[in-house]
């Protein structure tokens, strides 16, 4: 199973109160050295920045782990600006985004994390704040959208709508954890702009200080990102009951295929909203659990997670799954009979229409012995905590 880098993002209550975009920057205290000419100087370019979050540790079981900050370099998301008056930045449109360390030369403290624009080949990009005019009622003020639909790392454009918004459509289901995050400038209503974060940067110096200005990026003043997950996850699980079903079992049981029926297979992301919805065409399609072991699996007396996970709508939105379930089929192949297949109706707490998004379903293929085989279903948050689930039932 090919590994996956995950992430944890720092969740930031309340954006602290700032004042009005039209202080005067001479506030702010004496100047470093590194301190740039655009805080004073209100005729350059502000930079979009990303405050900062705490580094947490990382998982590998394929997907994406609450509550968000990807600590891969590798790994990227999609960044789209929208101003006030419902446009999109000139050039932050679905830009590939990732995150970095931070370091104290470039942000006045190590060890966190933070946004960056990147290009196609992963070098870092610089985006502005566009300058103000003069004309019109007041510079347009800006909200980020963070999102990720897919594992390539590329395709983040988003797609603008007759009605004014932006969308990702033709979204595969099943390979990605499909997230997505909102930073919204509750501080300032127009949204972030080069006023408002030069206010930021004035207001947030402590007293006696000598013109750090890098305090707003990690006291919860810059727009940041705390992801949602959009997609119910499914993981399977592969064991043997006991020792000794292990050792009948051994070398003559084989897990071969795993494939789910009656789902969703394509969705549409509305990225200003942060809404899921499928794509109705597609509903009653089949998604296969992907392995990439070229091996047999045998089963073992431990919980082995058979494949990657697979990540749907939650069934409740998806008509087929609604009405008749989500079926799952699993191939059991041994010498004496070659392959066999078993299914089942998934469900939890005895119901087939209520996963919900950003829950984790894990479901247990129990093989008693090489003649018997059962399969239960328990139910995990995002984390991984057990909880119950529904009984098993005996295929053989």
């Amino acid at each position: 199973m090919v590994r996956k880098i995950a992430f944890a993002f720092i969740a930031l209550c309340a954006l602290v109160c700032a004042p009005s975009c039209s202080k005067k920057t001479d506030t702010v205290p004496e100047k470093k050295g590194n301190y740039p000419s655009w805080i004073d100087n209100e005729s350059e370019q502000v930079p979009i920045q990303f405050g900062m979050g705490t580094i947490v540790s990382t998982k590998s079981d394929g997907s994406i782990e609450d509550p968000g900050l990807f600590r891969s370099s590798a790994l990227r998301y999609g960044v789209l600006a929208v101003d006030n008056f419902g446009e999109a930045h000139p050039a932050v449109t679905g830009v590939p985004a990732r995150n970095e360390e931070s370091t104290l030369w470039e942000d006045g403290r190590e060890g966190m994390l933070k946004t960056v624009f990147v290009d196609g080949s992963g070098e870092r990009v610089y985006y502005h704040y566009p300058p103000y005019s003069g004309s019109g009622s007041s510079e347009r003020g800006y909200t980020f959208y963070g999102y990720r639909t897919d594992n390539t790392n590329t395709g983040f454009t988003a797609e603008p709508t007759e009605g004014g918004g932006f969308v990702k459509s033709g979204i595969q289901m099943g390979p990605a954890d499909i997230i997505w995050a909102k930073a919204a400038a509750s501080g300032n209503p127009a949204g972030y702009n080069g006023a408002y974060i030069r206010s930021l940067i004035a207001a947030s110096v402590p007293e006696g200080a000598t013109g750090d200005y890098h305090f707003y990026l990690f006291n919860n003043l810059a727009p940041h990102f705390n992801f949602e997950h959009l997609t119910s996850r499914f993981k399977f699980v592969v064991r043997a009951e006991s020792s000794y079903a292990e050792a009948t079992m051994d070398g003559l049981v084989r897990i071969t295929a795993i494939r789910l029926e009656n789902v969703t297979t394509k969705a549409t992301l509305d990225i200003l909203n942060g809404t899921l919805s499928a794509d109705t065409s597609t509903s009653g399609g089949t998604v296969n659990v992907n392995r990439d072991e070229t091996t047999p699996s045998y089963p073992k007396n431990d919980d082995i997670v058979w494949g990657d996970s697979v990540f749907l709508l939650p069934s409740a939105l998806d008509d087929a799954a609604a009405s008749d379930g989500i079926k799952m089929y699993i191939t059991i192949n041994t010498d004496e009979f070659g392959d066999q297949e078993y299914s089942t109706t998934l469900k939890y707490n005895g119901r087939t229409d209520n996963f919900e998004a950003g829950k984790s379903y894990r479901f247990i293929v129990s093989l008693k012995s090489y003649e018997s085989i059962s399969i239960s279903a328990t139910v995990d948050d995002w984390t991984d905590v057990d909880a119950s689930g529904s009984s098993p039932y005996i295929i053989g």
